[in-house]
């Protein structure tokens, strides 16, 4: 009897908590349940979610200890767009970031909006443009981040442990003034994931166009388009310092710097490049990636199972920094595919018959060296996309005895 009793007070207590949670209904007009979007997020308790009409939306931006922010996140409580990005916009209009995930803001999902117009002042080196988490753990997902502008992280920083998920997003047309990570930037510490994103036209006047990883930061950067990225020094699409990075299966093309217009990594940490397809890029050092030690303090870097191909430049370009690399196709890059490196035993130099790289499908012909080459298994981001339908042998008896 005394279990059954505390067993229905256990689901009593589980209803009520469900009953307390409220969902904060806002529209553009200001006569839903708040008058704004951040008097919804004041006025919500944790469980809590803050619902957003179609509609523009610029707010008044609010003085806080990192800087001017338009919208200011609470622990526990998400933000949702009612439709999608296309339709509900949080426009900032240059007056400050458009938002702040600060200390402690975790169990946060921020959700189907166009957050555009982020300023975060470059004179006092401000980050994230167009949003900024500071020792928080939100999950951005969903969102079209495009024309926001920082120091660092015009569109994304990541901060002081912050640990985001950061997926299904379009990351677009976001620069920095000063520095680094036109798109993402993480730096000091935390542990990010980046995945299954669109990174696409952001530009940083230093390093890492589209994303930069710094300083004591670990990040996995998987199944993302890195596209048309474009940083003045090192990393057009991808840059690595000072970190520990997991970069798999992401297609990158037609992304340009100095030095690794695809990637580059140098100083410090380790590097782990798996199965991603490098296609496009210019630099004049390492068109594809770039591996370089910087000083005197190399990175650890592993590179297997990528195909880097038609790059204007080297295709891998290696000086310095402990690596090891397999069943690699670097192929028909404008000047070197290898230089500062031998092709190991199954790294090679073939064409990788995409199936149409003209209309940007980098899947494979069944029959690219890439499918099955050199006992390695697929290379590159894609799996086979076009040719005949592979079939093993059989007989007349045995087709028609599964029809018996």
């Amino acid at each position: 009897m005394r279990r059954l009793i505390l067993l229905w007070a256990l689901v009593c207590l589980t209803l009520v908590n469900s009953a307390l949670c409220h969902s904060w209904y806002i529209k553009a007009d200001g006569t839903g349940d708040a008058p704004t979007i951040q008097a919804g997020l004041d006025s919500a308790a944790t469980g809590d979610t803050v619902r957003v009409a179609p509609g523009v939306y610029s707010e008044p931006v609010q003085t806080t200890g990192e800087g001017p922010s338009m919208i200011v996140m609470k622990a526990g409580v998400s933000l949702l767009a009612e439709e999608d990005m296309y339709d509900t916009v949080l426009d900032a209009k240059g007056q400050g970031r458009v938002i702040l995930c600060d200390a402690g803001v975790g169990n946060t999902l921020i959700r189907g909006f166009r957050i555009t117009g982020g300023v975060a002042d470059v004179h006092l080196h401000d980050f994230g443009g167009g949003i900024f988490c500071a020792s928080s753990s939100p999950v951005v997902e969903q969102n079209w981040i495009i024309g926001n502008t920082a120091h660092s992280g015009g569109g994304i920083a990541a901060l002081y442990d912050a640990s985001p998920v950061i997926r299904w997003n379009l990351i677009e047309s976001n620069s920095t003034l000063g520095a680094s990570g036109g798109g993402v930037i993480c730096h000091y510490g935390g542990d990010t994931h980046i995945h299954d994103n669109v990174i696409i036209g952001n530009f940083a006047d230093h390093v890492g166009g589209g994303v930069f990883i710094y300083r004591d930061s670990r990040a996995t950067i998987e199944r993302n388009w890195i596209e048309a990225n474009e940083a003045t020094n090192q990393g057009g699409g991808i840059q690595g310092n000072l970190s520990e990075i997991l970069v798999s299966h992401n297609t990158i093309v037609r992304n340009e710097s100095t030095w690794g217009g695809g990637a580059h990594v140098g100083e410090s940490g380790t590097a782990d490049f798996l199965s991603n397809s490098f296609v496009g890029n210019r630099a004049s050092h390492g068109a594809g990636i770039a591996i370089v030690a910087v000083n005197t303090r190399p990175c650890t870097v592993a590179f297997n199972r990528n195909i880097v191909a038609s790059n204007t430049g080297t295709g891998i370009y290696y000086e310095g920094g402990v690596l090891t690399h397999e069943c690699n196709d670097s192929w028909g890059n404008t000047e070197h595919d290898f230089l500062g490196l031998s092709p190991g035993p199954t790294d090679f130099s073939e064409d990788p018959r995409f199936c149409n790289p003209d209309a940007d499908d980098y899947t494979l012909q069944a029959c690219s060296p890439c499918v099955e080459g050199y006992g390695c298994g697929q290379i590159g981001a894609s799996g086979v996309g076009c040719g005949p339908t592979q079939s093993e042998p059989t007989t007349w008896g045995a087709i028609k005895s599964m029809y018996r």
